[in-house]
């Protein structure tokens, strides 16, 4: 069986050109695209998996809401599915809520493991916040760090140096990689 390959993408203010220069051409590749939040708007076409909370239709505002076509097209993934059907065996402990990011890269991760193997490339996803323009669309917010981002950290940590490799050493082919062009990012995984 071959690794499914899964391309993660988030809404960091680079995110439409890191599309038009990388992430189209993954994608010509066989990359699976699963975007989280409103980064389904970041392509051309619908992405394959849209990963988000289960209350992002009413605490988001209409406009951010994918057309009913796009919705058809993707495989929308709320809270409740990825934690009741995807929870195990990559985890993380879900403090103070738990955030987007861990939430999607967990699900993926557990689909890859269910399915032979995977490989997830991430981007647009640091968790880096700059004053001017955080997000590739106006009001987005650092909701991810209302609790610090050191816990984040450690539970990506967890993730990268604890999880994985156990899960290697069972015979899982696990890669996970960091496509961001910043140099500052919270994600500590290999650069491609």
């Amino acid at each position: 069986m071959s690794k499914k390959r899964f391309l993660l993408i988030g809404s960091a203010p680079y995110m439409p050109e890191w599309w038009a220069r990388r992430g189209r051409a993954l994608r010509a590749e066989g990359y699976v695209l699963a975007a989280i939040n409103n980064a389904w708007r970041v392509p051309e076409e619908a992405p394959d998996i849209w990963i988000h909370p289960n209350d992002y239709y009413a605490k988001s505002p209409r406009e951010m809401h994918p057309p009913a076509a796009a919705v058809e097209r993707m495989w929308e993934v709320g809270a409740d599915v990825y934690r009741d059907r995807y929870g195990a065996p990559v985890t993380y402990s879900r403090r103070h809520g738990g955030t987007m990011l861990l939430n999607a890269l967990t699900c993926l991760l557990n689909i890859s493991v269910t399915e032979g193997g995977g490989e997830i490339v991430i981007s647009g996803c640091d968790l880096n916040y700059p004053a001017a323009g955080s997000h590739f669309y106006t009001g987005g917010t650092p909701d991810p760090l209302r609790a610090g981002v050191d816990w984040i950290r450690e539970d990506l940590l967890d993730i990268h140096e604890r999880q994985l490799p156990a899960l290697r050493r069972a015979g899982h082919v696990l890669d996970v990689y960091n496509a961001s062009p910043l140099l500052e990012s919270v994600l500590p995984f290999p650069r491609i």
